[in-house]
């Protein structure tokens, strides 16, 4: 290939890119949609769990750390999402840092309770260092949550309004952490998965995007609340007094119940359809039988750091 071809292949290449980039980025909410989205199905205070966090990150110290600049994110693409009152509920800017924290606070109370599968705070700012863009659904029968767009194309995550509103906190953090993995490692085809999915990865256990969703899922199951905060002290409070005066008490998880039994049941729902060789369903049925598991076990019931082996796909 001599100087001149070798110019017009690189010149159509840099074209190329940037179109599909242009085709695949999705329309920007200053475009002109409406935020909250019209037809967001709102999730109830308490399953969404940012009312719950935001009175412990909602200072302008933490609300300057979360928001990172290891995340390089464009103030300008967020300014009028709440980026000048990002403790206010209503806009977009509020319910992403509340998954940011959980994120974060999943890291820290980790390493004081003996560790997670990733440093996951860590993960996110090595693997999102071009930011995070605020995006208009797409609409259609399949609405995304977020989409990752590595090098070349731009090596940036686009967070689309249903994840803000109809997501919980611990779901958008999960999201995070599945994202995070596309900076090197995609899907493959997804009609290898039954049913057809374009977030099909090949299997558990891999280092892709559907297994990082899940060992997060699995690590913040487990992480509970620490007296005082930062400390390796679990926080316990009285569940419940028997007829005989007996006390039982329990550990405060840093998720709810309820956003924990729904954790699992994603998680499960992945499991069994987002692979080609699709894996066990966990062994816990809710987030009681988590509290009761013993710690050397992981959220499969096998020891940490055994790999599944691999399957026959299920007819």
């Amino acid at each position: 290939m001599n100087r001149i071809q070798w110019r017009i292949t690189w010149v159509l290449s840099v074209a190329a890119v940037r179109l599909l980039q242009e085709l695949l980025s999705g329309t920007p909410v200053s475009a002109g949609c409406t935020v909250p989205p019209a037809s967001a199905r709102f999730l109830d205070e308490g399953l969404s769990e940012d009312s719950r966090f935001v009175s412990t990150w909602c200072t302008d110290t933490e609300v300057s750390s979360l928001w990172s600049s290891d995340f390089d994110i464009d103030a300008e693409e967020w300014r009028d999402l709440g980026f000048r009152n990002a403790c206010d509920l209503r806009y977009p800017v509020g319910r992403f840092l509340s998954s940011l924290f959980l994120v974060r606070e999943t890291q820290r109370i980790g390493a004081l309770q003996g560790g997670n599968r990733k440093r996951w705070w860590n993960y996110l700012r090595e693997n999102e260092d071009s930011g995070y863009s605020p995006k208009c659904d797409e609409g259609g029968a399949v609405q995304p949550k977020a989409k990752h767009f590595p090098e070349p194309l731009d090596s940036s995550t686009n967070l689309y309004m249903n994840l803000f509103y109809e997501h919980s906190v611990p779901s958008r953090a999960m999201t995070l952490a599945h994202e995070a993995a596309h900076e090197y490692e995609g899907h493959t085809f997804a009609f290898r998965c039954d049913p057809d999915s374009p977030s099909c990865d090949v299997e558990f256990g891999e280092d892709n995007a559907n297994t990082n969703g899940i060992w997060f899922a699995e690590d913040l199951l487990r992480t509970y609340e620490t007296s005082p905060p930062g400390t390796g002290t679990l926080l316990s409070v009285r569940r419940s007094t028997s007829a005989e005066g007996e006390v039982s008490c329990r550990w405060v998880p840093l998720a709810s119940d309820r956003n924990r039994n729904r954790l699992i049941d994603e998680s499960n729902s992945i499991l069994t359809n987002r692979f080609v060789y699709p894996a066990e369903e966990m062994v816990y049925a809710d987030a009681a039988a988590v509290d009761r598991a013993p710690p050397p076990y992981d959220f499969l019931g096998h020891l940490i750091g055994v790999k599944l082996p691999r399957r026959e796909r299920v007819s």
